[in-house]
């Protein structure tokens, strides 16, 4: 794998569920210094890369958002199978995809990462006729994390702590397609560093001055980029597509 696609493929895997975006904004910011002016971050946990332009140009925003969906956990059980609830109630996970899926739990005590596997509580062979015909509840899910009972799984996780499902990166033999559970929206961060790298190449004279902005919670609501926007208060703000981005901003 290049350096570049080693990039995108961190940025999948990097921790960043809404709520919890420290780590993933730790990388973005990481990744882009060298290639811009200032960067800093407001309260929400917004990310501003700033590059320089002529003041006299209009002024460019461009955003992604660093945040992937994500789960809570809920309760342990006493058999130490953990149960969990969407982070954000207005975007709801298609729960018949979780069985046998693997996760991360991030520990808010210890800043421990602790793996586990969605399964069912019942298993298959418990299960009667009229059973295997209906589709799984979302009540009989739960998290492994190799538990035996509540006492242990408490002493590595507890109630509130945030899950996320492994990112397990590939590059598909088909098309040439790169498949990860987190491209939304990781891929525009990268397209944000790509942007970034480009402009610090690029001779032009007349540039538009530009910020870069990698917001936070977009899966839980949207007014992260509408803070970014009445800060910054651009003349253009635009998604990260790398194209239509360059013909503005070096036009």
């Amino acid at each position: 794998m290049n350096n570049e696609l080693a990039v995108l493929d961190k940025l999948t895997k990097t921790f960043g569920p809404s709520g919890y975006e420290k780590l993933i904004q730790t990388y973005f910011k990481e990744i882009i210094k060298p290639y811009v002016s200032k960067i800093h971050s407001d309260k929400l946990g917004n990310c501003y890369a700033e590059i320089d332009g002529d003041p006299r140009l209009p002024k460019i925003m461009l955003n992604a958002h660093s945040d992937s969906i994500g789960f809570i956990v809920k309760y342990i059980d006493d058999r130490g199978f953990v149960f969990t609830d969407d982070i954000a109630r207005c975007i709801q996970v298609d729960y018949r995809m979780l069985p046998g899926t693997f996760v991360t739990i991030l520990s808010r005590k210890t800043g421990k990462k602790i793996s586990g596997q969605f399964i069912p509580t019942i298993p298959i062979h418990k299960l009667d006729g009229e059973d295997l015909l209906e589709s799984i509840q979302r009540h009989s899910i739960a998290i492994d994390i190799g538990a035996s009972s509540e006492h242990q799984a408490k002493n590595h996780i507890n109630i509130g702590d945030y899950v996320i499902i492994d990112s397990e990166s590939k590059f598909s033999g088909v098309g040439k397609r790169y498949i990860s559970a987190n491209l939304d929206d990781r891929i525009g961060l990268y397209c944000l560093y790509q942007v970034a790298k480009t402009l610090h190449k690029s001779r032009a004279k007349n540039k538009c001055p530009i910020t870069l902005v990698s917001t936070v919670a977009e899966e839980n609501f949207l007014g992260a980029a509408g803070v970014a926007a009445n800060i910054i208060k651009p003349d253009i703000s635009l998604s990260p597509l790398i194209k239509l981005s360059m013909m503005l901003i070096l036009k």
